[in-house]
């Protein structure tokens, strides 16, 4: 009697761990199809970044640019301080990226200060404000924190900013 009774048990055990286990999958596909979702967009955006980006290394002459885009590119802007535009996370958790990322800006920021030129750095995601700002907390010209839904929000402030500090 008692193997039948360890027997159901058991049986008993199965069940509730098949249970457990099938909640979890339907758990784990709901988050795969937002993740799906987030990468979708995020992949439209950086198709049309990489197109912007193509298009102006492509065309060395500058005078195919509308005129908006040409302030960009104007002799002009010599004069003002470099702007450097730091992109990382809010959290670790991707392996070097953010290293490589700090890494080669105070690369580039070496460079700057030994030809002696300004330099202004807008920074997103906290990794890179963290990094950056005990050396170089003054020449921070903004920092913009990163959360779950405001890309699209942070992506037009930024845009905003640029524009603004080379106007």
């Amino acid at each position: 009697m008692s193997g039948l009774k360890q027997l159901r048990n058991r049986v008993k055990s199965i069940k509730s761990t098949q249970k457990i286990t099938r909640a979890m999958q339907v758990v784990s596909a709901s988050k795969l199809q937002k993740v799906k979702e987030v990468a979708e967009d995020l992949n439209d955006y950086s198709t049309v970044l990489a197109n912007i980006m193509y298009d102006i290394s492509t065309h060395g002459n500058m005078s195919v640019l509308p005129m908006c885009d040409q302030r960009f590119f104007a002799d002009a802007l010599k004069q003002k301080p470099a702007l450097l535009v730091v992109l990382t996370s809010e959290r670790g958790l991707c392996g070097g990226f953010n290293a490589t990322i700090i890494k080669k800006v105070k690369k580039d920021i070496k460079k700057l200060e030994s030809e002696n030129k300004e330099f202004k750095l807008i920074i997103v995601g906290k990794k890179g404000y963290n990094a950056l700002k005990g050396e170089y907390s003054n020449d921070i010209a903004h920092y913009y924190n990163v959360y779950k839904d405001n890309y699209a929000c942070i992506a037009k402030q930024v845009k905003d900013k640029i524009i603004n500090m080379v106007e």
